[in-house]
């Protein structure tokens, strides 16, 4: 059995409304503005289409990380597209979060789980999105007083499925 859709290790982050004022604009222009409750941070993309059996491994992996998780968010958005949609996004800085994916990935090797990701670690929280064809925004993006938060929770995407645990 296959688990279809991608596989990840993410980090809960309890921001509250801290950017609803400023995607105000997005919502205003019909793009989906997603629920504070559901913002998480991507740690570690492991892969797609996996094994029930290696899902099981990154589930067993994730039992060993330990938190909390300081995620410290610079104030600023920014905006990417990809051939699946265009993203507002909250950008975070990497310092404490490299070093906590390193250990992320090296967990999941414990456990003969290689990770399988193409894209560069740009942490970040998506906000908004939109279809891919919608053009270049025409004013500039707010920004937000920088702030850090504790994450405590890893969640563990897989396919439709998603678990959440305490760190």
């Amino acid at each position: 059995m296959k688990y279809p859709g991608g596989c990840a290790l993410m980090l809960k982050v309890g921001i509250g409304m801290r950017f609803m004022q400023p995607l105000r604009p997005f919502h205003e222009m019909g793009w989906t503005v997603h629920d504070p409750k559901d913002y998480h941070l991507t740690l570690v993309f492991v892969g797609r289409d996996l094994a029930a059996g290696t899902v099981q491994r990154v589930i067993a992996s994730a039992f060993d990380l330990e938190g909390p998780i300081d995620v410290e968010f610079t104030g600023q958005l920014d905006t990417f597209k990809t051939g699946k949609g265009r993203y507002v996004v909250a950008l975070v800085k990497p310092d404490v979060l490299l070093a906590r994916r390193k250990v992320a990935i090296e967990k999941l090797a414990e456990y003969g789980v290689t990770v399988n990701d193409s894209f560069p670690f740009k942490p970040h929280v998506t906000l908004a999105e939109t279809k891919p064809q919608v053009g270049l925004l025409a004013f500039d993006l707010p920004t937000v007083k920088p702030f850090t938060v504790a994450s405590t929770q890893l969640e563990v995407k897989y396919g439709p499925h998603r678990m959440v645990m305490e760190l």
